[in-house]
Order: structure tokens, then C-alpha cells, then sequence
């Protein structure tokens, strides 16, 4: 760095103070309009839990994009988007189990050449499924109900490890960090080329619509759970006294 560069850095000291919670004040300050986008949210709630779900339309490969739910924050670097994203994601835990929440995910962190995004959310989805199983196993087993997307997770009264929730999820985690364009195809002929380009692209539209299922199952399972969680539990009863 030279001295007029010194100087200059000097003069104008950085005003980056890293990722931080954010209050009311200092939030409406960076994002003016984030209450608006938390009652979009609640509208997204309420519009998903009144929508008839059936067996066909689960299956449709672009079912989570028919509905108008993404939403992006935009703004030059340093601008506060982290720790906006951060402040909302803290309030978005309250009531507790309402939404499944990934980590936040920064580009920093994504410092490989061929990390695949899709990977690194996949990975990030390994601690709800955890969550899901550590609040699975927390529930009275005797008390739940039959017949649920739960009914995998357990057998002879026992919580299963190898659940099929977790199962799938391995298998599409391997499935996600796979690399597209990581093999060299100029020994090839074009031929080859192009068929190896098309069998690539079957493989990724498969792996959408076995996404878009995952997702469901998991969501499913989710808020299947909050309904155990909260059917209220026969006093005086435990796994050791029905033994």
C-alpha cells in the first residue's frame, strides 16, 4: 500500500462492523420496509395452510415455484444486508417451530472454484433434519398418532436412526455435489459430447423434481411434529412404566 493509500484509508476509515443483530430502529434504518416483507410472509403462512394438496400436484416438478414466495434484499457491499437477513431470521423463530430456517449462507464461505451452491443448501439442511430427529425423539412414542409421515421414524417403539427422512436426504446430498462441467470433454467427439450434455441435463431435472418431493416429506414431517408437540400428554405415563 502506498502512503497516499494510507493516507486515504486514513481519512475514511472503514464503517464495516461485521454481521450484527440488528434493533427495531437500526433495522428500519437499513431495510425501511421490513415489516411489509414480514407480513408478506405471514400471507404466505396462512395462503399455504388453506391450499388443497393432492397426491398429483405434489408430483409436479415445478409445484414450489407456482406460488409468488422468494423474496431478495439487494444492496452494494457492506451495505447491512447480512446482519438484516440475520435480525429478520431471529424474529422468523418466534413462535418456536413455526418455520424451518437454514443457516444464513454468505459468499464467503463458498471459497471452492467448483462448490456448488445447491450443494451447500443441501448441506445447511442436514441441522433441520437433525433438529427434526432430536425433537422426534423427545416425544412420547406411545402418545403419537397412527398413520403420519412419522410412522418411519420409528419401529418396535424405538426411534430409528436410519430413518427413511434421512436416508433420502443422504442420498440427494451426494446427488447435489456432484460437479456439472467439472469433466473435460475435449478428448471426446461431439458426439459423445452431446449426449453426455443430455444425459446431464436429465439428471438435473430429475434431481429437481426428487428436490421439490424431499422438501414436501420434510415439511410434512415438520409440522407433523407440531402437532405431537402440542396434543396435550397423559400425565403419570412413561416408556418405563409401559414396559
Amino acid at each position: 500500500m502506498t502512503a497516499p493509500e494510507r493516507k486515504k484509508t486514513a481519512d475514511n476509515p472503514s464503517k464495516k462492523l461485521g454481521v450484527k443483530y440488528l434493533d427495531d430502529a437500526q433495522l428500519a434504518n437499513s431495510f425501511p420496509d421490513w415489516k411489509a416483507l414480514m407480513q408478506r410472509i405471514e400471507e404466505q403462512r396462512q395462503f399455504a395452510s388453506c391450499v388443497p394438496r393432492t397426491a398429483s400436484e405434489m408430483m409436479e416438478y415445478h409445484y414450489p415455484q407456482m406460488y409468488d414466495n422468494i423474496y431478495a434484499i439487494l444492496g452494494g457491499r457492506g451495505t447491512g444486508k447480512s446482519s438484516v437477513i440475520l435480525t429478520l431470521q431471529n424474529k422468523l423463530k418466534m413462535p418456536a417451530h413455526q418455520d424451518i430456517l437454514l443457516p444464513i449462507i454468505t459468499p464467503e464461505i463458498i471459497s471452492e472454484k467448483d462448490c456448488s451452491i445447491l450443494g451447500w443448501i443441501m448441506s445447511a439442511t442436514e441441522s433441520v433434519v437433525s433438529e427434526l430427529e432430536l425433537r422426534l425423539q423427545r416425544l412420547n412414542v406411545f402418545q403419537l398418532r397412527s398413520n403420519t409421515c412419522l410412522d418411519g421414524f420409528f419401529r418396535d417403539c424405538q426411534f430409528q436412526k436410519e430413518n427413511p427422512l434421512r436416508k433420502r436426504y443422504r442420498e440427494l446430498f451426494k446427488k447435489s455435489i456432484i460437479p456439472s462441467d467439472g469433466l473435460d470433454m475435449s478428448g471426446y467427439s461431439a458426439e459423445d459430447a452431446i449426449g453426455f450434455k443430455a444425459e446431464q441435463s436429465r439428471r438435473q431435472y430429475k434431481l429437481l423434481h426428487e428436490l421439490n418431493v424431499f422438501w414436501q416429506q420434510l415439511t410434512d414431517c415438520w409440522y407433523q411434529v407440531n402437532k405431537e408437540e402440542a396434543a396435550p400428554q397423559s400425565a403419570g405415563q412413561d416408556s418405563d412404566s409401559l414396559k
